[in-house]
């Protein structure tokens, strides 16, 4: 009781803050009071519970009464899947709804420190992560949501079980951080329904299906709760930081004439870079998928007869995806270069950076390789020859497609190694990027099992962009002086 008052009686508020276990600043914790989290992540976290509980109740009711003659066949099909497996569909939501239900106790004074309530949390979440990947088998959006759905259930699982770890060897603070990464990634699942219903008030311009567009709102959804929750705390650490090095005097001009300064690295921001990269590369995606309207970009298991045609008509939209894809691969290879020299500054020389070279610059010149053999595809001399149409189209699909992903998975084991011995990035993301390298190192075995691998592929490709930019954005840009 006697740190109540922190301004007046001079308590350390720096060194006061640093054990929040939470990551964000607090008062002084009294019978009552809870951690102080940002408003906006107030509002977010009761949105989510209301749209998750909200889900909860309409498909115990659509699983009690038949389904409506007048449904999207799409939706129609997925309330048939769920009646046909209804014991699975309960277990699974009514696990999900208590869940969430018992979340705020998670945060309320007078029950946080609950060892029930811990140790309900942990096989409540379990359960409706392993029940998430049985349910997963029928996706309206296909490959797209179903590889949402098993990436993001597996990092929930994951983060469930380093709190639950952490729990155990008396870790508090830690095991506050992994569980809030937990509920994040659960309550992305809410997330997505907004995004959704801005899909479906905008399908009578864009003609988009929900057999298009689910698999999109999945991502987005998870990746807005995943990205909020990591960069939440990190700047409200920043800030903590500042205000403790106000108040201990390191800014006063006199200290600063004789204590060393921390050299920074002089260079392009990697984050910028791959937000850029990441900005260049969707739209140019725009004109050749569903988002925009069909016919889309062929696939490499469909006929000559449906990719023939589709370049010989539709040369300009192929044309703007292809020069803005060109223009992401220079932001690309800037971004490697940039990463693996920030390594270097703050004194990596193992193996792993070059490693990490090669692979991003490979992908570059595989992807500008793809590219102008696309462009010689659609060029007027070259197009009306649907032999030399078809056998352009495979090459830049070798170039683009195993092509990326083999390469990249050695650009994210070589930073993610390095990170990790030198311990400059966040465990999170350490092992992210390995699980990523090893989806694209094993995307090899696509050319010889086609296509049931091609999974592999967007989920090396659309995972990665979140890890570059948060490569990019946490990767330490100055290092300790050595005085």
């Amino acid at each position: 009781m006697s740190k109540m008052k922190y301004k007046n009686e001079g308590v350390d508020r720096g060194r006061y803050m640093s054990s929040n276990p939470i990551g964000y600043p607090v008062k002084p914790e009294g019978p009552g009071t809870a951690a102080r989290f940002p408003l906006g992540l107030k509002i977010g976290f009761w949105f989510c519970m209301a749209i998750a509980v909200a889900v909860v109740i309409r498909r115990i009711v659509a699983l009690s009464t038949p389904p409506s003659p007048n449904a999207l066949p799409q939706l129609s099909g997925l309330d048939a899947w769920f009646i046909t497996h209804a014991t699975l569909t309960y277990v699974h939501i009514l696990c999900a709804l208590v869940f969430v239900l018992l979340l705020p106790f998670l945060f309320w004074s007078r029950t946080r420190n609950s060892v029930t309530l811990r140790r309900a949390i942990l096989p409540l979440g379990l359960i409706v992560g392993i029940t998430a990947y049985a349910m997963s088998a029928y996706a309206v959006g296909g490959w797209l949501e179903r590889a949402a759905v098993l990436f993001f259930n597996t990092l929930f699982l994951y983060a469930l079980c380093r709190a639950w770890l952490f729990s155990r060897s008396g870790d508090r603070p830690q095991q506050q951080r992994w569980m809030l990464r937990a509920i994040a990634i659960l309550l992305g699942i809410a997330t997505t329904r907004p995004v959704m219903g801005v899909f479906f008030a905008t399908s009578p311009i864009t003609h988009l299906t929900p057999a298009q567009f689910f698999g999109i709102a999945f991502w987005i959804g998870f990746s807005i709760n995943t990205v909020v929750m990591e960069l939440a705390p990190h700047q409200r650490e920043h800030r903590i930081r500042l205000i403790a090095a106000e108040e201990r005097g390191i800014m006063n001009t006199q200290i600063k004439s004789v204590t060393p300064t921390a050299a920074v690295h002089q260079g392009p921001h990697p984050g910028m870079l791959a937000i850029l990269y990441t900005v260049l590369f969707c739209a140019g995606l725009y004109p050749v998928t569903a988002l925009y309207k069909q016919p889309y970009w062929p696939g490499p298991w469909e006929s000559a007869s449906t990719i023939v045609p589709y370049f010989q008509t539709y040369g300009a939209r192929v044309l703007f995806c292809i020069s803005m894809q060109l223009g992401a691969m220079i932001c690309f290879g800037f971004f490697t270069a940039a990463v693996v020299s920030r390594l270097h500054f703050l004194g990596a020389r193992a193996a792993g950076i070059y490693i990490a070279l090669f692979g991003g610059f490979l992908v570059v010149f595989d992807a500008m390789a793809g590219t102008m053999a696309t462009w010689t595809m659609i060029h007027p001399s070259v197009a009306p020859h649907s032999d030399v149409v078809i056998a352009l189209y495979y090459l830049g699909y070798g170039l683009g497609g195993p092509g990326f992903s083999i390469p990249m998975g050695l650009l994210m084991a070589g930073v993610s190694v390095t990170a990790a011995f030198m311990r400059v990035l966040p465990k999170w993301l350490i092992v992210l990027g390995l699980i990523l390298a090893a989806a694209g190192e094993l995307s090899w075995l696509h050319l010889i099992l086609y296509p049931k691998l091609l999974f592999l592929i967007p989920l090396t490709r659309f995972p990665g962009f979140i890890w570059i930019i948060a490569v990019g954005c946490l990767l330490p840009k100055s290092r300790k002086p050595l005085g």
